[in-house]
């Protein structure tokens, strides 16, 4: 290259530039893919409150993608012990509760933040089996969340032995 403005100089940065625009559209038209192919899942609740103003939340607290297919498996969902180990992982729009249900206490009986704090506590008494059933049977929005040696299979022979810990969940349904 020469000191000055010359050519080569030129004609290598107007490169340099053209292939990093390049590379910019063909990321951002890969995230754009990505965001408008992924499945939309939402849920509505309404909470009587003493607030002025209604108040929205759209932050999903919970730890593991609740759509992942392993979940929703039909020789999962056949055996009544297996389903009352796989309905702390369903999503909510999926979970049938009894007509009596009027939420979740806490102890000192003022209303729980979330449905799954006590739903494992109490999921006897406030799950209506069959109706839960028949939802994680028609639920079609199903995640494929197989990751590395996580797999569908993986999942469901852990919870299918009863060896399923916490990690194995995160690292098959975790926001990774």
């Amino acid at each position: 290259f020469d000191e000055s403005n010359g050519l080569c100089r030129r004609a290598f940065w107007a490169a340099i530039f053209a292939v990093s625009f390049v590379v910019l559209m063909i990321m951002l038209g890969s995230t754009f893919d990505d965001f408008w192919g992924a499945v939309l899942a939402t849920g509505f609740d309404v909470v009587d409150g003493t607030n002025m103003l209604p108040m929205m939340t759209i932050c999903n607290k919970a730890p593991v993608r609740c759509g992942c297919e392993a979940f929703y498996d039909s020789s999962l969902t056949s055996d009544p012990v297996l389903l009352e180990r796989v309905i702390p992982f369903i999503c909510k729009g999926q979970l049938g509760l009894t007509n009596d249900y009027k939420g979740a206490f806490e102890a000192d009986g003022t209303t729980a933040e979330g449905y799954r704090e006590t739903l494992e506590r109490d999921i006897k008494t406030v799950v209506d089996v069959d109706e839960t059933k028949k939802r994680m049977d028609a639920f079609t929005d199903r995640l494929f969340c197989d990751n590395g040696p996580y797999t569908k299979d993986y999942i469901i022979k852990g919870i299918k032995a009863n060896t399923l810990t916490a990690l194995d969940v995160f690292s098959y349904a975790g926001y990774h």
